[in-house]
């Protein structure tokens, strides 16, 4: 396993500006020890990882060339204890620091490696914001930091360090009290509703909502379900629906509404109702984020929008066009560095117009009746 440290180290090369601000924020928020601590582990990771690479080698060598005596006592292994009945119980206040200090190291482990993961993202970034992190942030961050184990959790906690370090203010206290509850299910069912975020990031897009089972299926990150799990954990206000208006005014015919890799291109035909043209907004029917799940939503605007959730979205505008009296046309185009591509995706091409049906042929006449019958019925039996 790869020292985090070492991490450090790569991301840092010559103490950039963002680096050395993040030492700071390490200094603020687990103490003063940790800048020379960091600015020395910084200057020494490389060496000591060779060196502690090359140590392993020798006693993994050493280990194999000696057979294990069985009568000696059993080696301490990453803080798991084995105990031999004849020996005395340990005393209470050393069983205390025993249990202290295999706490406190777990928690070293779990900040140096958030601290890492935040290099990484910063390694990056050529300026960050003179502002100093705030000492409350600082403080609490790595109250809640030193208790994350996950590695997948520890990612996330390290991208928030690091957008603090870039810009202070971007997250607040109750965005970390909030994570510090959420669960990594619930973190990644977060990450998977991602793609339905409208672009301004106030909301998840859920179109056809009131249809759960049919539209969703079992699965589906916006099904019933996972929708009340993310409110409970504190990323959604509530569970129930609600209505954005999309088009920049009532009256406007021809728009675009933006979406992360996405563009609806819209035109619109109002009606004449008591003499007056009709008007009315655009809407479109999701869920709203908390501020804690608006500041999260942040790490993840690079996730392009869900093609099918917006196809969704043009069919139901599409759909209402049968009982409206303002006609909506609405096509999906991708968008590639802010330009607008062509031709349109959705909806799909109009089919081709079914050939002309050849014209009905003539009846022919009826035959002429047979003379020696004597009759128009058919012929007779013989008598």
């Amino acid at each position: 396993m790869v020292d985090p440290i070492a991490k450090v180290a790569t991301a840092a090369n010559a103490l950039g500006r963002p680096i050395e601000k993040l030492i700071e924020t390490l200094a603020s928020g687990i103490g003063g020890l940790a800048k020379p601590w960091m600015m020395r582990r910084i200057a020494r990771a490389e060496v000591d990882v060779a060196r502690i690479h090359l140590l392993g080698q020798r006693e993994l060598r050493a280990l194999e060339a000696k057979p294990l005596d069985q009568s000696q006592t059993p080696l301490v292994v990453d803080a798991e204890y084995e105990v031999n009945d004849d020996a005395e119980p340990m005393p209470l206040l050393q069983r205390a620091r025993a249990r202290f200090d295999y706490q406190e190291a777990k928690r070293q482990t779990n900040v140096e490696a958030v601290a890492a993961e935040a290099a990484e993202q910063l390694k990056d970034v050529e300026e960050v914001s003179e502002e100093p992190v705030s000492d409350d942030f600082a403080a609490r961050f790595f109250a809640h930091a030193q208790d994350v184990s996950d590695e997948d959790m520890r990612r996330i906690w390290g991208r928030i360090l690091a957008g603090e370090v870039t810009q202070p203010g971007q997250f607040s206290l109750r965005c970390l009290d909030v994570l510090r509850n959420i669960t990594k299910q619930e973190a990644e069912a977060f990450e998977k509703a991602m793609p339905y975020l409208f672009n301004d990031e106030t909301g998840i897009l859920r179109p056809r909502s009131f249809d759960d089972e049919a539209t969703y299926g079992p699965d589906h990150p916006l099904r019933f379900e996972a929708v009340h799990a993310l409110a409970d954990a504190g990323l959604l206000t509530s569970h129930e629906p609600l209505v954005w208006t999309l088009s920049p005014s009532d009256t406007d015919t021809d728009f675009y509404v933006s979406f992360n890799g996405y563009a609806i291109h819209v035109k619109r035909q109002f009606g004449i109702a008591f003499g007056k043209p009709t008007s009315g907004p655009l809407t479109a029917e999701g869920v709203a984020l908390s501020l804690a799940g608006r500041e999260l939503a942040t790490l993840y605007r690079d996730v392009p929008s869900n093609r099918e959730a917006l196809e969704m979205l043009i069919d139901v505008w599409h759909s209402a066009n049968r009982m409206e009296r303002n006609k909506v046309h609405a096509e999906l185009h991708r968008v590639v560095d802010d330009a607008v591509q062509e031709p349109a995706l959705y909806p799909p091409p109009a089919p081709a117009p079914a050939p002309a049906a050849a014209p009905a042929a003539v009846p022919a006449p009826p035959a002429a009746a047979d003379p020696a019958s004597g009759s128009d019925d058919g012929p007779r039996k013989p008598e």
